[in-house]
């Protein structure tokens, strides 16, 4: 979608999936170098980060309400990472 320098930069900003301020300061420094608007790689930076995080499956929700001392032994949760 961008130049390959710009998306390289775009990919080590984002690995962590945490994007600092200085971070952002720079993607919007090469992205205004190449002619790239500064909202719209934002929001592309932004959507990359959101695709990133793990969703909650109803499947996986689990009601602590339901745990007393008699099931609490039987009970264990796995949470892929």
């Amino acid at each position: 979608m961008y130049s390959e320098q710009l998306e390289q930069l775009i990919k080590s900003v984002i690995a962590d999936g945490v994007i600092t301020e200085k971070e952002r300061a720079v993607l919007h420094k090469k992205a205004a170098s190449e002619g790239v608007d500064e909202d719209e790689i934002d929001v592309y930076i932004d959507g990359l980060v959101a695709q990133m995080k793990p969703t909650v499956k109803q499947e996986q929700k689990f009601d602590l309400k339901y745990l007393n001392k008699s099931n609490a032994a039987a009970v264990s949760i796995v949470v892929p990472l």
